[in-house]
């Protein structure tokens, strides 16, 4: 995950180390650690792997569970974050146009069958959104083809 850079001093501290990457522990703070308590979740520190990526006006971070560098160099980063960027953005569509974070109920099966509806919803407007661009593609090329027939007629003449 990309990671804000101006709200942690550990990733502040890792840009201004010009390092290409780099390991570091979060530990959580007064409040995780009692939502995590709360919730019956862990409070262990995490240990977490830093990606440098430079871009022509800025810096950003990027953030992985991916430790081993040999298998998993930091130069192949930029290019995977790069191919993320379609299903983000499709994260985001789905976030605003079908409202999939917006539940009718606060169960786990109400929101299940929400998100699940949702799903199918966004599916069935894709296949006939396809087949209605297919149609158009193919009106378009009959319209394309008599376009060229008629002025080959005309050269004919």
């Amino acid at each position: 995950m990309r990671a804000t850079t101006h709200k942690s001093t550990q990733i502040h501290d890792f840009i201004n180390s010009n390092q290409p990457e780099a390991i570091i522990t979060l530990e959580p703070n007064k409040p995780s650690l009692q939502t995590c308590q709360q919730k019956g979740l862990s409070s262990q520190p995490v240990t977490l792997r830093l990606i440098r990526v430079d871009l022509p006006n800025e810096v950003e971070v990027l953030i992985t569970n991916l430790m081993d560098s040999k298998t998993y160099p930091a130069k192949i980063f930029k290019s995977l974050y790069h191919l993320r960027w379609g299903i983000e953005e499709n994260y985001k569509r789905m976030k605003q146009w079908i409202e999939i974070e917006n539940f009718s109920g606060k169960s786990v099966l109400s929101i299940q069958q929400d998100f699940y509806a949702k799903i199918v919803a966004c599916n069935l407007s894709t296949i006939l959104a396809l087949a209605g661009q297919k149609k158009i593609r193919k009106k378009q090329s009959i319209a394309e083809g008599n376009t060229r027939l008629i002025s080959h007629k005309r050269f004919l003449k």
